[in-house]
């Protein structure tokens, strides 16, 4: 159900989407990056074209189909691609929403991307809080939302320990961004203001939450999330490279390893002993080796076209031999997820991940030579950080099957949205508005006419505020009489000296005029 409802909402995300694509001109950079997505989102429906008996019968891999057809006087049917069509339309759904968050990152500015962030840094920290409350209640806490699942490790939102761990350390990254830019922040600002709530706040709460994440993810106890989360501790310490921060990358490099290290140890007071049994078994030993080994055997029988997206349990089933089988179990996923890639789509799935991998060479490059001179640290930051978030997935993906889950998905197609260009934030645009024309000077109209230029202030004369009769012969004396004192032409300062009712007398005191006698003035106004 939870899968159906975001599904539900990426289609209505999407079909919003569209009508802003069509309403309004898009740069072919743009269209570039949301043409390859669309690429991932359409083969599975090419997998879905029905194909006739003489077609589908000769593809590779399609014996044991043909055969299960012929008993049930079906083989004059045509059929699709695809092995496991339900499985297949389902794979449609999945993709739908990593879909719509990375069209919607990708027409983001820059501000609205920052809030992003700290939504999902937001709803990160609330993950952690379920997940160190499931170690602390044990194996019968009730925040354990799945009946499959890790019973003894943090789990958060998920029922995988090792998806929890990919999720750790994606928001590592994120909270890490963010650390340098308040560290960043907190340096520039001079010393009397750096311990203002509104500097020394979100520095401090960005590095608590680096703290609090590295400290959980030694909960998870999942060997590929420990060393992926090093890994993204030691590119933290990369992110400020370059000219970010005005000379100050160093120290903030040095908060957020620091940062790290405390995590480390206070995990360590707690998690040491159930860490260390982790890696007790041998790794070679684990069951990952035969499901690659038999995923690449299935890959080759299916050859070059693939079996269809969706199709991986049935038909690993059959290429699974006695000896690997586990006793009341099945493998539902080849824990890599190239090789089950490849056995799913074939060549053109191989060739789709290659245009991916130069999209984000190229798309990486720009972010890491980007920098903050003109704009934001966290708008350099982020970017840098989303290509670390990329990267540890992908690696990760070779021994699990983390962007098989709807939230990881996301996420990554949240970082990959991050690397595509912002639009222009509202400041942006208008401090690229162009600047109005230098007012012209009233030209010399006849008597009696009026100028066609308005004056302006740079018109005016210049009156030097030293205004006694000796150094400026412009300034008269002022006139003794009231009547006269409103009708002469005194420059402004010394009439304003002169006119206020309300003037200081020695003490510091207010001293109130008697009101002026301007009986003898015809000007009453």
């Amino acid at each position: 159900m939870s899968d159906a409802i975001i599904q539900l909402f990426a289609i209505v995300a999407l079909v919003v989407l569209a009508g802003q694509h069509y309403g309004n001109a898009c740069s072919a950079k743009g269209r570039a990056d949301r043409a390859i997505c669309l690429i991932f989102a359409v083969l599975p429906l090419v997998q879905l074209i029905p194909l006739p008996p003489s077609i589908w019968k000769v593809l590779p891999g399609r014996q044991p189909l043909d055969e299960a057809t012929a008993l049930l006087n079906a083989a004059s049917a045509w059929r699709p691609l695809s092995v496991a069509t339900e499985a297949t339309w389902l794979s449609v759904l999945s993709i739908l929403p990593a879909l719509a968050v990375f069209w919607a990152v990708s027409r983001l500015d820059n501000r609205r991307r920052r809030w992003l962030s700290l939504l999902a840094l937001g709803v990160g920290a609330l993950s952690v809080l379920v997940g160190l409350l499931q170690v602390a209640q044990g194996p019968n806490s009730p925040l354990r939302f799945y009946p499959i699942t890790n019973p003894t490790e943090a789990v958060g939102f998920f029922a995988n320990r090792n998806h929890f761990a990919a999720l750790l350390y994606v928001l590592l990254l994120l909270a890490a961004a963010w650390s340098i830019q308040t560290v960043n922040r907190f340096t520039r600002t001079p010393r009397r203001h750096r311990f203002d709530p509104q500097v020394i706040l979100p520095m401090l709460g960005a590095v608590a939450l680096v703290i609090v994440i590295v400290a959980t993810q030694t909960f998870t106890r999942s060997r590929a999330g420990l060393g992926l989360t090093i890994a993204a501790l030691l590119g933290a310490a990369l992110l400020s490279v370059g000219r970010i921060g005005g000379g100050h990358k160093s120290f903030s490099s040095r908060v957020v390893m620091g940062a790290g290290m405390i995590g480390v140890v206070l995990a360590i007071q707690f998690a040491l002993y159930r860490i260390l049994e982790r890696f007790d078994a041998d790794p070679l030993a684990d069951a990952r080796i035969p499901f690659a080994r038999n995923t690449l055997e299935a890959a080759m029988a299916h050859f070059p076209f693939g079996s269809g997206l969706g199709s991986f349990v049935p038909v690993y089933g059959l290429f699974e031999p006695a000896k690997d089988a586990i006793l009341d179990t099945f493998a539902n996923r080849a824990h890599n997820d190239f090789l089950e890639f490849g056995l799913e789509t074939g060549v053109l799935g191989m060739v789709m991940l290659v245009i991916f991998a130069i999209w984000f060479v190229a798309r990486g490059t720009v972010a890491w030579r980007a920098s903050s001179d003109a704009g934001s640290d966290i708008d350099v930051l982020l970017p840098r950080a989303a290509t670390m978030a990329v990267a540890l997935l992908l690696v990760h993906a070779l021994v699990d099957y983390p962007l098989r889950t709807a939230a990881i998905l996301t996420m990554f197609a949240f970082a990959c949205g991050l690397l595509v260009p912002a639009a222009h934030d509202a400041t942006a645009r208008i401090n690229q508005r162009p600047t109005p024309p230098p007012p012209q000077k009233p030209s010399s109209n006849a008597p009696g006419e009026r100028s066609a230029t308005r004056s302006t202030i740079s018109d005016w004369p210049q009156i030097p505020f030293d205004n006694s009769p000796a150094t400026n012969p412009a300034v008269q004396p002022a006139p003794t009489t009231p009547g006269d004192r409103w009708r002469a032409p005194t420059p402004w300062p010394q009439a304003w000296l002169d006119a206020p009712e309300q003037r200081h007398n020695a003490r510091g005191h207010f001293a109130v005029r008697p009101p002026r006698d301007l009986s003898d003035d015809d000007d009453q106004t």
